[in-house]
């Protein structure tokens, strides 16, 4: 992915300082900033849309284990979603005919972000100083999200739905 086409996607900068949530496994399902794949991301909209954000690495190592697009995106989400516990959207109850935006992350040399991005990275770094030198992370990658989402339908129903507790 050359320069001219890194201009105006949005952006992720992706530091390895916390875990997102289980720890590492060797499996294209893993979820964690120490992983090497980019950060994955669910989202829940209001108007019943879901977003997931997954690295074009993870999508690859997806299709090597057989699975299309739109399989992967609703394995991933099988596992993952559950976990969510929202009012917005019971992640652990089946939902067919699921719309589903997919976007995907790749991994961009820091040079290749435009200067605004740049500068918001900046100003969170800055931020961060404030709060002493150990709180600034260490960015070992940065991955540009692509703006042209994907969408599709799929039939969701949770792999291991769990019991989620009131505040």
């Amino acid at each position: 992915m050359g320069k001219r086409s890194m201009r105006k996607p949005l952006f992720a900068l992706v530091a390895s300082c916390y875990a997102l949530g289980t720890a590492a496994s060797a499996d294209w399902l893993a979820w964690s900033s120490d992983a090497p794949n980019g950060s994955p991301a669910i989202t829940l909209n209001a108007n019943g849309a879901v977003v997931v954000t997954l690295s074009d690495t993870t999508l690859a190592a997806a299709a090597a284990s057989g699975l299309a697009e739109a399989a992967a995106v609703r394995t991933f989400l099988a596992r993952w979603a559950p976990h969510l516990c929202s009012a917005i959207m019971d992640m652990n109850a089946p939902h067919p005919g699921l719309a589903v935006d997919l976007l995907i992350e790749h991994q961009v040399a820091l040079e290749d972000f435009d200067q605004s991005t740049l500068g918001s990275a900046a100003d969170l770094l800055n931020e961060r100083l404030h709060a002493g030198p150990r709180a600034v992370p260490r960015i070992e990658r940065a991955f540009a999200v692509d703006p042209h989402r994907r969408s599709m339908v799929i039939d969701y129903a949770p792999e291991k739905p769990i019991k989620c507790r009131d505040p």
